[in-house]
């Protein structure tokens, strides 16, 4: 990791570089649970500073840029490591990640439905493939296509960016008829599909299309999806 480059690419201040330095100094010295208050007592600034410095440098937040950096430094990720939900869950939603958490396990012999139209399919189909790799059933589609089949009431994990997709409205609609369990993850708590949904979790999200910011929401529901995934294998093991 070159810190000049980072300097002269992201044009960091002195402070900045100096929060940096810090930061791969614990890292490297094995200290991979350093918080962001413990940080600013370091290296004698706000938490504001660190977090401004975070999403300067294109990460969602100071937890995304910790674990970042660390598999930068340690080409690895460990699983010991859980990185705080908040970062990436409005905080009033993190008890009902949990409890997703908690239903992925009490469901984990059953099939689990995962939904989403779009850009939101991705996150479906990346979601399915790591469930599969420890060993949990998941189908890539509504329940409603497996009518006809033994199917028992399980939980529907829906995907939607705009939380308005008509499609996915009939979908929860007529899963509930079916006695299944729906969380919605939209970008809005307000939207249709959080309202008429069992469970709602809102993504920190933000994208101006007039100030040509990024769209995070993939990538923001993908590190919530493998959070979700380290909280799951804490509770399996």
């Amino acid at each position: 990791m070159n810190l000049q480059d980072i300097t002269k690419k992201y044009i960091l201040t002195e402070t900045e570089l100096t929060i940096l330095e810090t930061i791969i100094n614990e890292l490297t010295s094995g200290n991979e649970r350093i918080s962001i208050r413990s940080l600013a007592n370091k290296t004698y600034v706000s938490t504001t500073v660190i977090i401004k410095l975070a999403k300067k440098l294109g990460f969602i937040g100071y937890s995304q840029m910790i674990y970042v950096l660390n598999e930068n430094i340690h080409q690895k990720v460990s699983h010991e490591h859980t990185y705080l939900l908040s970062e990436f869950v409005n905080d009033q939603d993190v008890t009902t990640l949990m409890k997703l958490v908690d239903d992925l396990y009490k469901y984990r012999k059953q099939k689990i439905y995962l939904v989403g139209i779009g850009f939101s399919d991705i996150i479906s189909q990346y979601f399915l493939r790591r469930l599969a790799e420890i060993d949990i059933f998941a189908y890539g589609g509504a329940p409603i296509d497996c009518i006809n089949a033994d199917s028992k009431p399980s939980i529907i994990i829906l995907f939607s960016k705009s939380g308005e997709t008509e499609d996915l409205i009939q979908v929860i609609k007529l899963s509930k008829k079916m006695g299944h369990t729906v969380y919605a993850i939209t970008t809005s708590s307000q939207s249709t599909i959080s309202k008429l949904a069992d469970y709602h979790i809102e993504l920190k999200y933000k994208h101006d299309k007039l100030f040509d910011i990024p769209d995070y929401y993939v990538a923001t529901s993908i590190f919530m999806i493998e959070n979700i995934l380290a909280e799951f294998l804490k509770k399996d093991n």
